[in-house]
């Protein structure tokens, strides 16, 4: 299915395919162990950030939301949908709004 890579190293974002049949494909993805949710519209479209990001390394890649100091997230992101069950879908967000919205990439460390 269609899914949006945010890739604060290269400083991208780029429409990618995703296999949706194993929660463990987000891990390989967005290259972390654990992973959390953000919600980042009222259809449920989902950045996957990795939920140790500022644990390790010492050079953390990051990018911002809507220009929010609030909404920096460390390492890559994966939207994906939400649909009514809870299962990952293609978003309804489109490529061209997903970069508008990303407004900052950093480096800190």
């Amino acid at each position: 299915m269609k899914a949006y890579l945010i890739d604060p190293i290269e400083r991208t974002i780029t429409q990618v395919e995703h296999d949706n049949s194993d929660y463990k494909n987000i891990s390989r993805t967005i290259d972390c162990q654990y992973f959390t949710p953000v919600t980042i519209n009222d259809h449920e479209d989902t950045i996957w950030v990795d939920d140790e990001g500022l644990l390790y390394n010492d050079t953390k890649y990051m990018f911002q939301l809507d220009h929010n100091e609030n909404f920096c997230y460390a390492g890559k992101g994966l939207v994906l949908g939400t649909d009514e069950e809870g299962e990952g879908c293609e978003p309804t967000i489109t490529l061209e709004e997903l970069k508008q919205r990303v407004t900052k990439y950093f480096t800190i460390g």
